[in-house]
């Protein structure tokens, strides 16, 4: 048994007994006492696993419109005509839109900022439109009934196929002549890349969108001189996350007209900038 020190505090006269443990508990072999070194059970783990815990789909809110998306059935494809006329007749169903009916001042290509296709649809099962219905079952029913006829567009599946030159390009707003994105000097140089003339001589396609090279030292005197050299090539599947919590996002406007939203995700700020 370990025998603890003994300190008196001065200022106060009491004391503290000091024990002779490690980081994470006691060096002698004893179980822990504290909360350091043990096992303990997350809090939140009970509601999940009995499915008790609210999540922002289970709020009820009163007159609440609900919206489903139409998605694309193409990889890539030119959107010809998004026809909501069927919709709209369902009991229940309020508006159908689309991008064009959307405030979207974005320049830039991100899928963020697009929550809706415009002319190009970029991906299988891109949002190109959504309906807005007094019930979810109306909502749902209407988006069965949106008619959206797209016209094919080549499709690149491969990364490295899509580098290629001569590759098909991946979106309509990229210059058949791009020919990859460049370098600029000072990222060049940054990168430890300055010197490399291989990096502004790759022939790349448009799709491209941006190279970065790393180099530091001299790796060919560095293998030369290992003791052992494997070469290898290594790939692994797509790897996400799965969430408990459905996506969802619900908004309302409070009686003084501030709109709150409320939305399972974790850029808080990001959301509310949207």
């Amino acid at each position: 048994m370990t025998t603890p020190d003994t300190t008196t505090s001065p200022a106060t006269g009491s004391s503290a007994a000091i024990s002779a443990t490690g980081p994470t508990g006691p060096t002698d072999g004893t179980r822990p006492t504290g909360s350091i070194g043990r096992a303990r059970p997350r809090p939140d783990t009970p509601a999940k696993t009995r499915g008790a815990l609210r999540y922002g789909a289970d709020r009820r809110v009163d007159r609440l419109l609900h919206a489903r998306l139409v998605a694309a059935t193409r990889a890539h494809a030119r959107v010809l005509e998004v026809d909501g006329a069927a919709a709209l007749a369902l009991p229940g169903v309020v508006a159908v839109l689309t991008a064009a009916d959307l405030p979207i001042t974005a320049k830039v290509p991100a899928r963020l900022a697009h929550p809706l296709a415009g002319d190009e649809v970029l991906f299988a099962g891109q949002p190109v439109a959504v309906v807005v219905a007094r019930t979810p079952e109306a909502a749902a029913d209407g988006a069965e009934l949106v008619r959206v006829r797209l016209e094919p567009l080549p499709v690149v599946l491969d990364p490295e196929a899509a580098m290629a030159p001569d590759s098909a390009l991946t979106r309509g707003d990229i210059e058949p002549d791009a020919g990859g994105a460049a370098m600029d000097a000072s990222t060049h140089a940054g990168v430890g890349g300055e010197g490399d003339a291989s990096i502004e001589s790759e022939q790349l396609s448009g799709n491209v969108s941006g190279r970065t090279r790393y180099r530091s030292g001299d790796a060919a005197t560095a293998l030369a001189g290992a003791t052992a050299v494997v070469n290898g090539r290594f790939e692994t599947s797509w790897v996400h996350q799965g969430y408990l919590e459905p996506q969802v996002a619900t908004a309302w406007q409070e009686p003084d007209g501030r709109l709150v939203v409320e939305t399972a995700t974790q850029g808080t700020f990001a959301a509310r900038s949207d």
